[in-house]
């Protein structure tokens, strides 16, 4: 059954969180002097003429208003990370495209659909880290594989081409900064993110996917990265540590 765009559980979706903006999903069209007009990217990084920031601020105070209704973090997480559609697709028109890009995703990974979901501003609609509204073709596409099969297949393989860390030339010209940090995210969050995952034929074959992904969205996104979650609670435990940048 198709999920109704307009509410969830009475709710407002984030495709119309500010007020003032218009259409089913066109979360990025703004009615002035009773006119539609489509924002442009540099119109999203902040134009007063639109009133850009007044606009993100009442998206952020709305998905407050939602966060604060879910104590718990990970059903937080799971409320506008997993129930919610992306705000990106819907502000572009693009609602086809989100459901084309999870196919091809869970095709790839061989995981459920509902297996694959979107984070960073293309879910919420602005960047909770960079303070600014999404961007079409500016912002990049931030998607996860929440699969504890694949999470121990990307595992393995880091594991076997490090040997167990061990050799870290196969991390190529990244630092021991970046390394630090990618085992970090292994061993605290439960999380694999592609780009940076060392070399090997397994690393090869998902960062060509990951490319190609991006080649053909350039209208939307400046580029799409996947990260591979152990499970759902890692996932929402990742998400929810970017709403306390919002939430407080």
């Amino acid at each position: 059954m198709r999920r109704d765009l307009s509410t969830v559980r009475g709710e407002p979706v984030l495709a119309r969180f500010v007020d003032g903006y218009t259409g089913a999903g066109l979360g990025f069209n703004l009615k002035v002097d009773g006119n539609v007009r489509a924002m442009s990217a540099t119109n999203l990084a902040g134009s007063e003429n639109v009133g850009a920031d007044a606009h993100l601020a009442r998206m952020k105070a709305k998905v407050r208003t939602i966060a604060a209704s879910y104590p718990d973090r990970e059903q937080r997480a799971r409320r506008l990370f997993i129930e919610e559609r992306a705000a990106a697709f819907a502000a572009t028109g693009h609602l086809e495209k989100e459901f084309k890009i999870k196919t091809e995703i869970s095709e790839f990974f061989g995981i459920p659909y509902s297996a694959v979901c979107f984070c960073g501003s293309a879910q919420l609609g602005f960047s909770a880290h960079k303070d600014r509204l999404f961007a079409p073709a500016v912002s990049d596409l931030d998607a996860a594989c929440v699969s504890s099969l694949v999470f121990q297949k990307a595992w393995a393989d880091v594991i076997d081409s490090t040997s167990a860390f061990t050799d870290l030339a196969v991390f190529g010209s990244r630092g021991a900064g970046e390394v630090d940090l990618f085992k970090d995210q292994i061993l605290r969050r439960g999380m694999i993110r592609v780009e940076m995952m060392p070399k090997s034929r397994l690393s090869k074959e998902w960062g060509s996917f990951q490319g190609d992904l991006s080649r053909r969205y350039t209208d939307l996104f400046k580029k799409v990265t996947i990260t591979i979650y152990m499970n759902e609670y890692a996932f929402c435990w990742k998400q929810d540590s970017a709403l306390r940048e919002i939430i407080g």
